[in-house]
């Protein structure tokens, strides 16, 4: 058995930097990005995301998870001016709630089920919608993600 080096926190690597670069790309652009980071309760890595994007001089915000389904889409409507980079759980806003601001979808982890992607992918593909969708999957070579993405 072996047992990973601890890289830290905050370390960044290539896929953290593709991040940025994709963020600032679609800013320029007049596009705002909703990154989705799946995570299992354990390995939160939603407050180092956030850090490499505000780092890099982006507004990446959190949503909490304690906003209840209901009150999501006011409390992105509340929050909308401060926000280039909306950080969130996929399962989060896999029903019930569009991401028109939002249409460019960044899954920086994918989480197993096929079910919650699919929904989550599609939040801000909606006929109010006037912008193109892009959905972006981040992902490390020499993966499964790899083979299943590619």
């Amino acid at each position: 058995m072996t047992q990973p080096a601890d890289l830290g926190e905050h370390h960044l690597d290539g896929k953290d930097r593709r991040l940025v670069e994709i963020c600032q790309a679609e800013l320029k652009q007049g596009r705002r990005c909703c990154v989705y980071v799946s995570f299992t309760g354990k390995h939160d890595v939603r407050p180092k995301v956030q850090k490499v994007l505000t780092d890099a001089g982006l507004r990446a915000v959190i949503m909490p998870d304690t906003v209840q389904p209901i009150a999501r889409e006011d409390w992105i409507a509340k929050h909308l001016d401060e926000i280039d980079v909306l950080i969130v759980h996929p399962k989060r806003v896999m029903t019930g709630l569009d991401l028109i601001a939002f249409p460019t979808l960044i899954f920086y982890q994918l989480g197993y089920s096929t079910h919650v992607l699919r929904q989550a992918s599609a939040r801000a593909r909606r006929p109010t919608q006037t912008k193109p969708c892009k959905v972006v999957f981040l992902y490390y070579r020499g993966t499964i993600q790899k083979r299943h993405w590619r």
